[in-house]
């Protein structure tokens, strides 16, 4: 009992010790874009004079699961420095909510590649319009056309609009097929194209 007594405040006193001896002195902050250095090390939970020794895959899970970091990895390259590299999610494309009724930013949701929306972005990408399920196909158009003005979608079918031209098919799976026309409407359906100049 002696023994066990007596490991159990060495370990308490190892503790506080390396708590006290290697502080936390600077923070670096690696690939933040629309996060603020500050922000990431808030999030993180790391400031000056927090235990240095004691960091772990539970801060770099904080990290990960704030909606604009998609990865997160935290390295102690010497005593009291601790340097985050993080990778932010990108805005691909914004959900406008009005269905094209001219409108505040308020009811526009931005979104990255795989459809988690970014809460401090109020724009990013291509504009999609529309109602109805298929908003991942959406996405998957988003990033076939970077350069698209708008999506369009509904129950009915997929648009995509360039400005002087425009896409249209059924599905979002033959537009992921299809050539960017240069001019006109180009319609594509199962059984054949129809071209408007």
């Amino acid at each position: 009992m002696a023994r066990f007594l007596a490991a159990l405040i060495l370990a308490g006193l190892l503790t506080v010790a390396g708590w006290l001896a290697f502080p936390v002195r600077e923070v670096v902050v690696v690939g933040n874009r629309a996060l603020p250095a500050t922000a990431v090390a808030r999030i993180a939970g790391l400031y000056s004079g927090a235990p240095w020794l004691y960091l772990g895959p539970a801060t770099t899970r904080k990290l990960e699961n704030h909606p604009l970091i998609a990865k997160a990895r935290i390295s102690r390259p010497r005593i009291g420095l601790v340097v985050i590299e993080i990778q932010e999610r990108r805005p691909l494309a914004y959900l406008d909510r009005t269905l094209g009724i001219p409108s505040g930013a308020k009811d526009r949701l931005v979104l990255d590649a795989s459809g988690v929306p970014l809460p401090n972005y109020r724009w990013g990408g291509v504009r999609l319009l529309g109602y109805g399920p298929g908003l991942g196909q959406v996405l998957q158009l988003a990033q076939r056309f970077p350069d698209a003005r708008a999506i369009r979608y509904s129950p009915l079918g997929f648009g995509v609009d360039f400005g002087r031209s425009t896409l249209w098919a059924p599905t979002a799976r033959e537009l992921l097929r299809a050539p960017r026309p240069n001019k006109g409407r180009l319609q594509m359906y199962a059984w054949g194209v129809s071209v408007r100049q």
